[in-house]
């Protein structure tokens, strides 16, 4: 699932169809894929607002392993940020 937001007047929903993050639930592992950008920084956060991940990826890095439960993601990239949930 992506959260919509708008950011600097532009839908983060158009950033967010740049990325592919799967499997969507996941047993624990979450790939982070994008073939438009190079580098990207992603941190995860917990529902209650906790920072779990906070690094630098490249296009075709990202895999993460997490623990069960419900997270979001942060992607800034060269373009913006989106924002994803994701079920562990």
């Amino acid at each position: 699932n992506t959260i919509t937001s708008t950011i600097s007047g532009v839908s983060s929903e158009a950033f967010s169809n740049l990325i592919k993050i799967f499997p969507n639930p996941s047993t624990g592992y979450v790939y982070i894929k994008s073939t438009h950008f190079a580098e990207m920084k992603i941190e995860v956060y917990s529902l209650l607002g906790e920072k779990i991940i906070h690094q630098t990826v490249s296009s075709n890095d990202g895999i993460y392993f997490l623990t069960k439960g419900i997270y979001i993601i942060r992607i800034q990239h060269i373009t913006g940020v989106s924002m994803h949930k994701v079920y562990i």
